[in-house]
């Protein structure tokens, strides 16, 4: 899979490879091989004529040079005396080039652009004042060669006067001419050079800024890009190759992120945004499209992807609490309705019972009360369910409440042979809405005494953190604990499903948590820690 990344920084030329020492040793080997070149082409010409003297002259300066050039490069090696080895080399280039001029006829000698080579040399090394520095000691090699040199009696006589009578030139034409021509361009080869040198130094300069400043962006971005708490994917349109994406992307995707990638321009629909179900793990991504266009007008398509799945489902939560809320209000109010009248019948029940002929008509009218007190009972259950408590909160002795409420809720049981016991601090003090605990515990007494009709068995445990309510029966079926909080389900023939509902609604409402524990088959209330009040001897 190839990987799209940012703009790679632009490339810098490294040190060790455009430095003076490098410089250095290429000018050297290009000197030594151009007067090599010069010096064959110098022999092949057979109108050159060179006496033996002249000739093993010239071939031991041209050997000089290689030895020079091979000392010089193997003192470079060592990086030490580098100033002082391009000074001398300087010098030295410029004293053969005089020599090897002289050598082949000062007036038609290929040698004399060796007297530039030196100022390009200067200029490249040490830029502005480098060149005008080479381009002094060029100058300093002409006058000396033709200047000079002529001065001494019998030199130009001795050694070029066959030459000087077959081309017709004085050796005043010869001092004049030649020299001011190759200062001039000595001159004019080290400025240039010394400027396009420090221009390149410049530019270079600016180079290795600019790649800093950019290189310090692109960790940035990179790291912004990596830190989204978004995916980001950018996919080739035509073969939905995955060119690039980032964490999160990897995150959300796994493994089938390839795969996934590849089935994008299927899933795609017209709008820009959508939303597209897992199959497995069951989650929900939301994903959005943009289109990328690169400067080479090559056009991408990238994908913003985000985990909704928490979203979605407190959406839907949210909106099932909604629905539940209207419910809620219109059970409120057809309860309301229902009552009064319900009232009127149970009236007009018991005024006929009084004035029952027989027992047929006396039983026909307990199953009619009795099937109003369940009427009754369910209004009750559902008001309860649906209203918002307005809570009172104040500090409860808790052992204390609990037993008051025990001993109200053994009295309406009758018929019942139910214990209770409560264990607990009897000193603990908690600030709670005591009409909201007292319906939770009633309601979870209730179920336990449902559940075991006979010789039920309820305890009670508290401390500062939680109240645990459990019972000597069989706990509740596997399969039915995961709805035993979900209102009207229930699994007796008489129940409304809104007990434990209710309980656990009315929990949520003090900031408290209503859950069962199957391992320990108890129901556990988790108290807020800012209700503990205190705790007093």
């Amino acid at each position: 899979m190839s990987i799209l990344t940012l703009p790679a920084a632009p490339k810098v030329p490294a040190e060790s490879v455009y430095s003076p020492l490098t410089y250095i040793a290429l000018v050297r080997c290009l000197y030594a091989v151009l007067s090599s070149i010069y010096t064959l082409i110098w022999f092949i010409d057979d109108s050159r004529q060179f006496d033996a003297f002249n000739t093993q002259l010239l071939l031991f300066t041209i050997g000089e040079i290689f030895v020079f050039t091979l000392l010089t490069c193997m003192g470079l090696l060592k990086k030490r005396f580098i100033s002082l080895i391009t000074y001398v080399g300087m010098f030295h280039d410029a004293g053969l080039a005089a020599i090897l001029v002289l050598l082949t006829n000062v007036t038609t000698s290929p040698f004399d652009f060796l007297f530039l080579v030196i100022p390009l040399y200067g200029g490249l090394l040490l830029q502005k004042r480098g060149g005008m520095i080479a381009a002094g000691i060029s100058i300093i090699a002409i006058l000396a060669l033709y200047v000079l040199l002529p001065a001494i009696p019998g030199v130009f006589e001795t050694s070029l006067g066959p030459y000087l009578t077959t081309s017709g030139l004085t050796p005043d034409d010869v001092q004049m001419r030649q020299p001011a021509t190759l200062s001039v361009a000595a001159i004019s080869v080290g400025i240039l050079t010394g400027q396009l040198a420090s221009m390149y130094a410049r530019v270079k300069e600016k180079l290795v800024v600019t790649a800093r400043d950019f290189e310090h962006l692109h960790g940035i971005y990179a790291k912004v890009l990596e830190a989204l708490p978004v995916g980001v994917m950018i996919v080739h349109p035509t073969s939905c190759e995955l060119l690039f994406s980032n964490d999160y992307a990897k995150t959300c995707l796994g493994s089938e992120l390839d795969r996934f990638a590849a089935r994008l321009h299927e899933l795609r629909p017209p709008e820009n945004t959508w939303d597209h179900a897992l199959d497995a793990p069951h989650r929900i991504l939301q994903l959005s499209y943009f289109p990328i266009t690169l400067e080479n007008a090559l056009q991408l398509d990238g994908y913003h992807v985000t985990d909704v799945t928490t979203l979605r489902n407190a959406q839907k939560k949210a909106q099932q609490k909604q629905r539940l809320e209207y419910l809620g209000e219109f059970s409120a109010k057809v309860a309301h309705e229902i009552r009064n009248p319900l009232a009127c019948i149970s009236g007009c029940a018991e005024m006929m019972e009084a004035d029952a002929q027989n027992d047929d008509q006396r039983q026909i009218l307990d199953m009619m009360t009795t099937e109003i007190d369940r009427l009754n009972n369910l209004l009750k259950d559902i008001l309860v369910f649906a209203r918002t408590p307005k809570l009172n909160e104040e500090p409860l002795r808790i052992k204390s409440f609990l037993e008051s409420q025990k001993a109200i809720f053994l009295q309406k049981q009758t018929a019942s042979s139910a214990t209770i016991s409560i264990a607990g601090p009897d000193d603990l003090t908690i600030t709670a809405d005591k009409n909201v605990l007292a319906q939770i515990m009633m309601t979870l007494w209730q179920n336990a005494l449902e559940a075991i009709p006979n010789n039920c068995e309820i305890r009670v445990t508290f401390d500062a953190q939680h109240i645990e309510v459990t019972d000597n029966g069989p706990g509740i079926a596997e399969d039915v604990e995961p709805h035993i909080f979900e209102p009207f389900y229930t699994t007796k023939s008489s129940g409304t499903g809104l007990g434990l509902a209710t309980a656990r609604q009315l929990a949520r409402e003090v900031n408290a948590a209503l859950v069962y524990r199957r391992a320990t088959n108890a129901f556990h209330l988790y108290v807020p820690e800012t209700s503990v009040n205190e705790t007093s001897g």
